[in-house]
């Protein structure tokens, strides 16, 4: 899981960079959004993670689906969230993020709002792959029960989940704290 999930961040990482190399306002303001939530979302991944390796601590995570989300459905369903949060679930700060990124792109160029589409794409694969390796499958007979989300763990995946979700209803008030001076740099200056 944690390789898929390296993949998953190599590709975020990719269109936070791809919206700083356009040059455009919309795609330097797309990737300092999507900075916030790649942070946000990245954190609520691996803090998933990290509770379910500590709930199964000897199972091996590439052999079988253990079928975690029919025991511990609150915690699926974070992982879930999240996950799709970062490959631009409309209504979360991932869709703004990324179609600010996009829109900055093919303004500068269709062959680079291309690439960084092809790249969400692979992004949403590996979280396919990501969750269906974690949470489904069968689960076996003999195993043993599994618990959900304990309230301690609960409080930080929410805040994260609430930024994240709050930001996709209400994107002008995440686009605003960017500092009224920051301006693109005038393309042609010498690059």
């Amino acid at each position: 899981p944690r390789r898929l999930l390296g993949y998953l961040f190599s590709g975020q990482a990719a269109l936070v960079l791809g919206g700083v190399i356009v040059g455009t306002e919309e795609g330097f303001t797309g990737s300092l959004v999507h900075w916030l939530t790649v942070a946000a979302a990245s954190s609520g991944l691996m803090a998933s993670l990290r509770a379910m390796q500590a709930r199964l601590p000897g199972l091996d995570w590439s052999r079988r689906a253990p079928g975690l989300a029919v025991s511990a459905p609150r915690l699926a369903t974070f992982f879930l969230v999240f996950a799709l949060t970062l490959a631009g679930l409309p209504g979360t700060l991932g869709y703004c993020s990324q179609d600010l990124v996009f829109s900055g792109a093919t303004e500068h160029s269709f062959a680079m709002g291309l690439t960084l589409v092809v790249t969400s794409a692979l992004n949403a694969i590996a979280v396919f792959r990501a969750y269906t390796q974690l949470f489904l499958g069968v689960r076996p007979r003999n195993a043993v029960a599994v618990p959900d989300l304990l309230p301690r763990e609960r409080w930080p995946l929410v805040a994260c989940l609430v930024f994240l979700l709050a930001g996709g209803l209400f994107p002008t008030s995440v686009i605003r704290w960017k500092a009224p001076e920051f301006r693109a740099p005038a393309a042609g200056h010498g690059h």
